[in-house]
């Protein structure tokens, strides 16, 4: 299950990366489990980013931010670090 976390918030950080136009301010991250285990017999968790309403946006005509948004990426690189964190120390 963390491993799948892991991947859908590195998938995120590669997309917020290339957002170079955008920035989001007091986003959210939302973690959604379902203790249901799923097919391959593992419960599943979703990640959806939330309350970005407070988004700016620069078209790419007119200037940009000039790069993408470090705040962001730097929370989910800390995020990233927590989980993997949790997940050496649930290893067997």
């Amino acid at each position: 299950m963390l491993g799948n976390l892991l991947q859908q918030l590195r998938q995120l950080e590669s997309v917020i990366s290339g957002l170079r136009n955008y920035r989001f301010y007091s986003a959210s991250l939302l973690l959604v489990y379902d203790g249901e285990p799923a097919l391959g017999g593992v419960p599943g968790v979703a990640l959806k980013m939330i309350d970005f309403s407070n988004c700016s946006h620069k078209p790419s005509s007119s200037s940009s931010f000039g790069g993408a948004d470090q705040g962001l990426l730097q929370g989910i690189a800390n995020f990233i670090a927590l989980v993997e964190d949790v997940a050496c120390m649930s290893l067997p």
